[in-house]
C-alpha cells in the first residue's frame, strides 16, 4: 500500500483479512432508472465488478454543502428525486469536547445560534437532511466508533482508512484548475452518459477509505450509528425529539469518491 503525504489531515490504516460485513446498502431507484443523464457513474455494480480492490472513500462532511459541479450546485436543476449530497452543520457546544479530536482540527468554527435553529428545523422537514454536528458529536464519533472500527480484529470490511481533510479545492492555495476528467469507460453493454465524470467540492470532511467491493456495506455501517442523545452537547428533547438515542446518519446522503477524486454515487 502506498503512504499516503501528510497534508493537514491525520490517518489510521488497517490491513486484514476478509471477514462478515453488514448488507449493502441500497441505493436509490433513482440510479437504474435514469444510468445516463448524470455525471455519477451509470452501473455502480458493473464497476464493483470488473475493480474489486479500486481505492474508494466515503466523504463525511463537517461543515458547509457538498458541491458536485453540474449536479449539486448553485448552476444546476437537479431532476425530481435525484439523490443529492448532504450538507454539514455544526452546532455551538463546550470548547471542553474538541479535545478528543487531532490537534489540526480544533480551529473548525461552530454555527451561530440562528444556523442551530435553522439546522434543526430543515433537519426536521427535509426528506434528505444535513448532517448535524456539535464538537461533541464529533469527538464521539470518532472516538468511539471510527478508532474502534480500525481497532476491529474481526476486519468487516478489509483494508480500512480514516482521514481528516481541509476543504476540497483549498482556498488557502492558488491551483490552476484541474484538467476535466474523460467520460466513464464502458463496461461491457452497460450504457454510459455523455456527460464528464466530476470531483466535488466541499469544505472540511471526514474521509473513510475502503475496497470499493466493502463500500455499500461500510455505508449501512455508517447509517447504522446510534448514539446518546446527551452526546450532541444540545437538550435532548430538542435534537432527538426526547429519544435516548439518536442516528446523526439517518436520512443524510453522502458522496462516494473514486481514484481520480472523482464523485461516483450519492447514497
Amino acid at each position: 500500500m502506498q503512504p499516503q503525504p501528510p497534508q493537514r489531515h491525520s490517518e489510521i490504516t488497517s490491513i486484514s483479512p476478509r471477514s462478515r460485513t453488514p448488507p449493502d446498502f441500497k441505493l436509490s431507484r433513482f440510479y437504474s432508472q435514469q444510468p445516463t443523464t448524470h455525471p455519477l457513474h451509470p452501473h455502480l455494480s458493473s464497476y464493483t465488478a470488473a475493480s474489486p480492490h479500486a481505492r474508494v472513500y466515503w466523504t463525511i462532511p463537517i461543515v458547509g454543502p457538498v458541491h458536485i459541479p453540474g449536479w449539486s450546485d448553485m448552476s444546476s436543476t437537479p431532476a425530481p428525486k435525484a439523490p443529492i449530497p448532504s450538507s454539514a452543520i455544526l452546532l455551538p457546544t463546550s470548547d471542553r469536547s474538541r479535545d478528543a479530536l487531532p490537534n489540526d482540527q480544533t480551529h473548525l468554527a461552530p454555527a451561530s445560534s440562528k444556523q442551530a435553529t435553522d439546522g434543526l428545523t430543515a433537519m426536521k422537514r427535509k426528506s434528505g437532511r444535513d448532517l448535524i454536528w456539535t464538537p461533541t458529536l464529533l469527538a464521539h464519533f470518532w472516538t468511539s466508533f471510527l478508532l474502534p472500527l480500525h481497532a476491529d480484529l474481526s476486519f468487516p470490511f478489509g483494508t480500512i482508512s480514516v482521514r481528516l481533510s481541509g476543504p476540497k479545492p483549498d482556498p488557502y492555495i492558488a491551483l490552476a484548475p484541474p484538467a476535466l476528467l474523460s467520460p466513464w469507460p464502458r463496461l461491457g453493454e452497460t450504457e454510459v452518459s455523455s456527460a464528464h465524470a466530476v470531483r466535488p467540492e466541499m469544505g472540511d470532511h471526514i474521509r473513510l477509505y475502503c475496497d470499493l467491493k466493502h463500500a455499500l456495506a461500510l455505508r449501512t455501517w455508517i447509517h447504522s450509528v446510534e448514539v446518546d442523545s446527551a452526546q450532541l452537547g444540545l437538550d435532548s428533547a430538542l435534537a432527538g425529539n426526547g429519544d435516548k438515542l439518536f442516528r446523526p446518519f439517518d436520512k443524510v446522503r453522502l458522496v462516494l469518491i473514486g481514484h481520480r477524486g472523482e464523485a461516483l454515487v450519492v447514497a
